[in-house]
């Protein structure tokens, strides 16, 4: 099993210290930039930060963060800091909730053009494995970022 976290951190590419998602110990574009082998994932920023422009992009990530037992969804987990929209990189993720686990069964960049909402067309990352993670420890990460939006 895969370990989640809401640590904050600091980068270059933001001014202020932030809350990232870190995987097995490991910050989610680094994780990524690791895999994949490919620097444009690096410094992308979570999306439960509520720092997207767009009110209503902003209302989509939360609904697809939603926990809910009756299906599989597409959730955008990064995006750039320097659009905070859907409009550049989106990175994605399909989420399937089993029980008291949760599974990122997939991570993919979204290629669907803008302002069509995300998952229509998903160049869906081959050496990405499974990830799966604790029911509580995945809802602790969400409930972290939540906390700071006060």
């Amino acid at each position: 099993m895969n370990s989640i976290q809401a640590k904050i951190i600091t980068t270059e590419c933001v001014d202020d210290e932030y809350l990232m998602i870190f995987v097995d110990g490991i910050r989610l574009d680094k994780w990524l930039v690791n895999i994949l082998g490919n620097n444009d994932f690096l410094n992308l920023i979570p999306t439960w930060l509520g720092w997207l422009l767009d009110l209503k992009e902003q209302e989509y990530v939360w609904r697809k963060t939603s926990l809910c037992e009756c299906e599989t969804t597409i959730l955008p987990i990064l995006v750039c800091p320097d659009d905070l929209d859907f409009s550049c990189i989106v990175v994605v993720c399909e989420v399937e909730y089993i029980n008291t686990l949760v599974q990122w069964k997939r991570i993919g960049i979204d290629r669907t053009v803008f302002p069509t909402y995300i998952g229509k067309d998903i160049e869906w990352f081959e050496n990405i494995p499974l990830l799966e993670f604790s029911r509580n420890q995945y809802e602790n990460c969400i409930n972290k970022f939540i906390k700071s939006l006060d």
